[in-house]
């Protein structure tokens, strides 16, 4: 249906949603230049999802003829145009024209805005947006200082380390998080130290953080450090160090972590255990996992079955085979007796259904 500019913009302003998106799609298509305005003079009443999917629609189809046009929206009274403008930048084919308007927006009153830019400059090719982005760490509202450490994490680059190291002393928890965040993507050693200093923070999302960076940045010699935290009263922490000391395979991290094993009420950390055990792949772990296998989480007992394929040790064949009964683990069963080099036979007690994945791999000798 071929309908005229006027008509297309009398659509507008049906209650229509269907009406008014296919108006929207259409006058972006055929009349980018005029029609961008004027379809954000008709969004006042309409609602955020509708809102946000004409400002896509005004992205995708009118492209940046019709983004510029909307320019000068960038000074309109409402935070929330300002803030869908400024999403719609990265749109315009004159990069020096975004860029401009994307550091100019970062002197906007709302903090919402300067939100909104640090989120955009997170993926913005300038030198000049990570020298931006620093500046926003000293913003005087926390969630414009998180938002800029976050989008300094997705840079990568070193030379934001310092900035982000004082921010782990910010006031807000919000912002000492998102700085170990940035710190754990960037991966600089230097930012080691200051890291342990915040496994001591009050706040429970610091320490997650701040062991998930030291991970990233720090190396094996810190892994003494860690171990007490092996026994922090959250949850994810006590999971992040269990990840870390496997990622980081030192021998001497066996016997801590089976002894919190033994001890963990959380199956999700009991998860992270196990796999930190065979990460490690100490035959110590052997016979302590064969117990998981009986765990009243299915989660966990089939992690056990995959980290005891993992060890490749004979002694877990016995426990394994006892476990073909069990339905929520029977595939790991049978591909961590694969892995210890054990053929299943006729007399292995197998209930079906057995997981296709199974039967194709050739695992079944029956």
């Amino acid at each position: 249906m071929d309908l005229s500019f006027d008509e297309l913009c009398a659509l507008l302003q049906s209650s229509d949603e269907t009406q008014y998106n296919f108006a929207v799609c259409c006058l972006c298509q055929q009349y980018p230049a005029q029609s961008a305005a004027l379809i954000l003079n008709t969004l006042r009443k309409r609602s955020e999802s509708i809102r946000y999917r004409t400002f896509s629609a005004i992205a995708r189809y009118g492209g940046g003829q019709a983004v510029e046009a909307l320019l000068p929206y960038l000074r309109a009274k409402e935070i929330w145009i300002r803030c869908f403008v400024v999403d719609l930048l990265p749109s315009l084919p004159d990069r020096k024209m975004a860029t401009a308007s994307l550091f100019a927006c970062l002197n906007d009153e709302a903090w919402m805005v300067r939100c909104r830019v640090a989120h955009v400059l997170e993926d913005w090719a300038d030198p000049r947006a990570i020298e931006k982005l620093i500046v926003c760490l000293q913003d005087g509202v926390p969630q414009v200082r998180a938002a800029a450490a976050e989008a300094l994490s997705k840079q990568e680059v070193t030379l934001s380390v310092e900035a982000l190291v004082a921010c782990l002393k910010d006031s807000m928890p919000q912002v000492r998080s998102m700085a170990a965040y940035a710190l754990g993507f960037i991966g600089s050693e230097r930012a080691a130290r200051p890291l342990l200093a915040c496994l001591q923070d009050p706040a429970k999302e610091v320490r997650r953080n701040a062991i998930y960076a030291l991970g990233r940045c720090g190396s094996q010699h810190l892994a003494s450090v860690l171990l007490p935290f092996l026994h922090d009263t959250e949850r994810d922490v006590r999971a992040g160090v269990a990840e870390i000391l496997g990622m980081w395979g030192d021998g001497r991290m066996v016997e801590p972590l089976l002894a919190r094993l033994r001890r963990e009420r959380e199956w999700q950390v009991r998860e992270w255990l196990i796999w930190a055990l065979a990460r490690i792949r100490d035959e110590r772990a052997v016979e302590p996992l064969m117990l998981y296998l009986q765990d009243g989480k299915a989660e966990v007992r089939r992690q056990a079955a995959w980290a005891l394929g993992r060890l490749r040790d004979p002694r877990a064949i016995e426990a394994l085979r006892a476990c073909l009964r069990d339905g929520e683990m029977r595939s790991e069963v049978v591909n961590a007796l694969e892995n210890l080099g054990y053929t299943l036979e006729p007399t292995d007690e197998l209930m079906l259904p057995v997981h296709y994945e199974v039967l194709q791999s050739g695992a079944l000798n029956l």
